[in-house]
């Protein structure tokens, strides 16, 4: 029994409950958009979503308001609740704070690792290399780059 319950509903995990909040918000937008490609599927002669069904083995047209719509306006409600609680309970300046955090960590690893190479740091070329290479793996982190968007000198003495 227990095996069946953790194969349909999850076993617990341990998780942040400001990441938990997080992941709700990415998880009903997604839905959303499922739900939301489903209902546009089919488009009646009207410009209407409709959906195609099949009832009996045969496929008809739904004319009447799909229980999709009902879902998705349920969804969209939910959405915004889980969003509301989100931005509530400081998940926006918890992340922000952690960006912060890591941006400052990798650019003194860097700044460390020129140093011991017997470089400066805030050499121009240094500097025009570190830039290029982090732009270069900004651009390929598929939606992360704000990791490595850090301002051209953050108080420490570098500048990037």
């Amino acid at each position: 029994m227990v095996a069946d319950v953790a194969r349909r509903f999850g076993a617990p995990r341990e998780i942040d409950p400001l990441l938990a909040l997080q992941e709700e918000v990415s998880r009903t937008a997604g839905l959303i958009d499922l739900i939301e490609g489903e209902v546009n599927a089919t488009v009646g002669p009207d410009g209407r979503p409709m959906l195609v069904e099949t009832i009996n083995g045969r496929e008809g047209t739904r004319t009447t308001p799909s229980p999709l719509l009902d879902l998705h306006h349920r969804e969209r409600r939910h959405f915004v609740a889980a969003a509301r609680a989100a931005l509530d309970g400081g998940v926006v300046t918890e992340r922000d704070r952690w960006i912060a955090d890591y941006q400052h960590r990798v650019l003194g690893l860097i700044a460390g690792i020129i140093r011991g190479l017997g470089l400066d740091p805030d050499a121009p070329e240094v500097v025009a290399v570190v830039s290029r290479c982090l732009g270069e793996f900004a651009a390929t982190t598929s939606g992360r780059s704000e990791l490595l968007a850090v301002p051209a000198d953050d108080g420490d003495g570098v500048s990037w």
